[in-house]
């Protein structure tokens, strides 16, 4: 959605989403270290609206997540949205074997129709995750409620 969305405007305020002296000024705002400010204004314009929604989906401090043998589309575009943020250093990994351990034992050698799962892994927020939110909901905020963000 933010590929083709460029601004935001409400009451006579306009934000650019892509505007680097914005995020320079949220990221400010929101305590981000100024050595890190760069590399995340830098970062922040790759993302789509695909890669967001992913981004808010992760709710949960280390978030367990398996690959199937047979995907369903969703799955398939989340394991590609998921490789591109870690990617950027928007996430982290690591395999979690216990939990494919588990869910082989659940599934008492039935398939399902994704499958079997293959492998698990746990997907974290990285200081780099936690500042692209901070910085899209501050510029949200800051549409809806007429004000500059970091204000």
């Amino acid at each position: 959605m933010t590929a083709r969305i460029q601004s935001l405007e409400a009451s006579g305020v306009k934000l650019a989403f892509r505007d680097a002296k914005t995020l320079d000024l949220i990221l400010t705002a929101a305590d981000v270290k100024a050595d890190a400010i760069g590399a995340r204004i830098e970062a922040l314009p790759k993302l789509t609206g695909a890669h967001i929604e992913r981004l808010f989906t992760i709710d949960t401090p280390s978030m367990v997540n398996c690959v199937y043998t047979k995907p369903n589309m969703q799955m398939s575009v989340y394991l590609t949205l998921d490789y591109q943020l870690l990617t950027w250093k928007f996430l982290e990994s690591e395999p979690a074997e216990e939990a494919l351990a588990a869910h082989v034992k659940d599934l008492a050698g039935k398939e399902s129709e994704i499958g079997l799962p293959s492998s698990c892994h746990t997907l974290k927020l990285t200081a780099a995750g936690y500042d692209a939110k901070t910085a899209l909901l501050k510029i949200i905020r800051a549409g809806f409620e007429g004000t500059q963000p970091g204000v």
